[in-house]
């Protein structure tokens, strides 16, 4: 059978459909033979891609829901946060303001137990000065013969009369708490006794005794630096001895007295 115009073999490809298969093995290459296929593939892939992509999209909708709890859980944590730092603010406002309270009413404490430790220490000070002078003939009668306290001013003029006093001498010799004299018993020598008394005896009190029994001294007198009190500081009695000052505790023994004998 021969054709003359494409409408002819239209129409026999018509007539025949058996013909068409073989038509395009003929007509079309390989590959596109092979496209119905591929498209299939493709459609097949899409499909499961597109599957994903709602997957996806309902994960991240549920993803959205989730930072939109977070956010409002957040805001309300940090309103609550924002509440509790005012209070602490307010509270440490406060701490401060009590904490300058309590320094000045430490300071004004510190203050009034300083004046009353100040005040004992004169009043107990001033009991054991009364006390020796009261005193001084029972415990130190022992040693001497006529003791008697040395009137200030009478001591001022003896002294003075010897070898002039500077002011600095006068106020330091004016500063002991009593002065002592008598007749040693064992020789029968006139002494001074130049007596520091306080409550309790520390270091400083036996240097001072010993600087203003040597102003006496060195005007011609047998005199010896006493301290007496109540306590003494562990170890100032051994002190005191070695430097020839004679330590009396509560009007008992006198320690270093051989000097006395």
């Amino acid at each position: 059978m021969a054709f003359q115009t494409i409408e002819d073999l239209l129409k026999a490809i018509r007539e025949h459909p058996e013909w068409r298969e073989e038509l395009r093995r003929v007509i079309l290459t390989e590959e596109l033979l092979q496209l119905p296929e591929r498209f299939e593939r493709l459609s097949a892939i899409v499909q499961q891609l597109a599957a994903s992509v709602q997957q996806l999209v309902e994960q991240g909708a549920r993803h959205d829901e989730e930072i939109r709890q977070l956010r409002k859980e957040f805001h309300e944590h940090r309103q609550e946060f924002l509440a509790h730092r005012e209070e602490f603010l307010q509270l440490r406002k406060e701490f401060y303001e009590h904490r300058q309270e309590f320094y000045e009413f430490r300071q004004e404490t510190n203050s009034r137990l300083y004046r009353l430790e100040r005040d004992m220490a004169e009043l107990k000070g001033s009991d054991r000065e009364r006390y020796y002078r009261e005193r001084a003939g029972a415990i130190f009668g022992r040693y001497l013969r006529r003791v008697r306290l040395v009137d200030f001013s009478e001591l001022y003029e003896e002294l003075d009369s010897r070898e002039p006093l500077t002011q600095e001498e006068l106020l330091e010799v004016s500063l002991l708490d009593a002065v002592v004299e008598g007749r040693r018993k064992s020789d029968g020598t006139p002494v001074l006794l130049a007596i520091e008394a306080s409550w309790s005896i520390y270091p400083d009190d036996v240097q001072r005794a010993l600087a203003r029994a040597q102003i006496i001294a060195k005007r011609g007198y047998t005199v010896y630096p006493v301290v007496a009190g109540k306590y003494a500081e562990e170890g100032l009695i051994e002190s005191a001895r070695r430097l020839g000052v004679l330590v009396v505790l509560d009007g008992g023994r006198v320690h270093g007295d051989t000097a006395l004998m």
